[in-house]
C-alpha cells in the first residue's frame, strides 16, 4: 500500500473502511493505480460480498456472490500529506468472453472532511470463473482530455 492512500486513510470515516481497501487491497494483485498527466487514477473490481453488510448498505451497494463493485478514485498524482479527490465524469463498459457487454452505472460518493475522498461506484454482475473486461473513461473535472482505462479480471461466485 502506498504512503499516499495511508495519508487518505486518516480523513475518511470508519465506516467507509470497506470501500478504501477495495482501492488498497485488490486480490491476489498489486495496487492498482494509473497516471494520466497531473492524476493518478486508481481502481479495484471486487466481488460484492467482501463489503460488510453495513458498508454495502451505505453505499447502497446489494451483496450477492455473481454481484461485483467496480470502485474508481482520481487523486493528485504527487498527493501530499493531505490528498484530496478530484471530481471527474467517469463512464465505462464491461464484457464477458462471449462478448456480452454492459454499461457501468457509476455512482459518485464523497466522503470526509470537506468531502476530501470522492469514489466512483459500479455494480455489475459476473459468473463462477467468468473473466471480464472493463474499459472505463475517466475526465477529471475542468479537462478536456479523458484518460481510457481497460483490464481484465476473472470473478468467482463464493
Amino acid at each position: 500500500m502506498t504512503a499516499s492512500l495511508i495519508r487518505l486513510f486518516r480523513f475518511i470515516p470508519p465506516f467507509l473502511g470497506g470501500v478504501c481497501l477495495a482501492l488498497a487491497t485488490p486480490p491476489a494483485q498489486a495496487e492498482r493505480v494509473e497516471y494520466f498527466g497531473d492524476y493518478a487514477i486508481h481502481y479495484n473490481a471486487i466481488n460484492s460480498t467482501f463489503f460488510s453488510s453495513e458498508v454495502a448498505k451505505n453505499y447502497q451497494v446489494k451483496r450477492s456472490k455473481n454481484l461485483g463493485v467496480l470502485v474508481i478514485s482520481v487523486l493528485p498524482k504527487d498527493a501530499g500529506p493531505e490528498p484530496r479527490a478530484f471530481t471527474a465524469m467517469v463512464k465505462g463498459k464491461v464484457r464477458n468472453d462471449l462478448f456480452q457487454s454492459n454499461f457501468l452505472d457509476f455512482r459518485e460518493v464523497k466522503e470526509g472532511r470537506e468531502a476530501r475522498a470522492i469514489y466512483y461506484v459500479a455494480s455489475f454482475k459476473h459468473g463462477n470463473n467468468d473473466k471480464l473486461n472493463f474499459a472505463v473513461d475517466i475526465q477529471p473535472e475542468g479537462q478536456n482530455e479523458s484518460h481510457s482505462l481497460s483490464f481484465d479480471q476473472t470473478f468467482f461466485a463464493d
